[in-house]
């Protein structure tokens, strides 16, 4: 596979990403169990290209 230099365009397309997670106006209920002290989880990402037009 070989790599092809990149094409200026003249009006490129917008860029949307949704990231899923936990909604921020809501609290967390106690019975959930919380997470350990420094453990990161990765949340899925979704990437959409837009046209302008």
């Amino acid at each position: 596979l070989i790599p092809r230099p990149a094409r200026s365009c003249e009006d490129p397309p917008l860029y949307l990403r949704l990231r899923t997670g936990r909604p921020k106006d809501k609290k967390i209920p106690r019975s959930t169990p919380i997470m350990s002290y420094g453990k990161k989880k990765l949340r899925p990402e979704y990437w959409f290209s837009v046209p302008r037009n």
